[in-house]
């Protein structure tokens, strides 16, 4: 993956493309985006190690998406903020807060989880 030539991206490809993914899948395609990524601790020349983009999609929701080879503690995987409540994932766990949900005050990794579906 550190070499373009071969992989076809650096970092922000090979991580980011899940997050993309995932957002895609919850709000549709992209109407357009705009990205930056750069070289930094500069461990792999002429490879990008991280990147953020700000993307609209045509359902109206914006996102940002960042992913790299740099955060070695990655804390934070998925963020979700509306008007009437949130939800993000650290470490692993979830919290959701939302004044229309009893229990969900976001202090507390919510559990009250739907059954896994099965995997395709």
């Amino acid at each position: 993956m550190a070499d373009p030539k071969i992989a076809g991206c650096g970092a922000f490809g090979d991580l980011g493309t899940h997050g993309l993914d995932i957002l895609m899948w919850i709000s549709g395609c992209s109407s357009g985006s705009r990205a930056a990524w750069n070289w930094a601790p500069k461990r792999y020349p002429d490879c990008d190690e991280f990147g953020e983009a700000l993307i609209r999609f045509k359902s109206g929701v914006v996102g940002t998406l960042a992913a790299g080879w740099d955060d070695v503690a990655n804390p934070v995987n998925f963020l979700v903020s509306g008007t009437e409540g949130h939800a993000c994932v650290v470490a692993g766990k979830l919290y959701f807060q939302s004044a229309k949900v009893a229990g969900a005050d976001g202090k507390e990794p919510w559990t009250a989880l739907p059954a896994p579906v099965p995997r395709a």
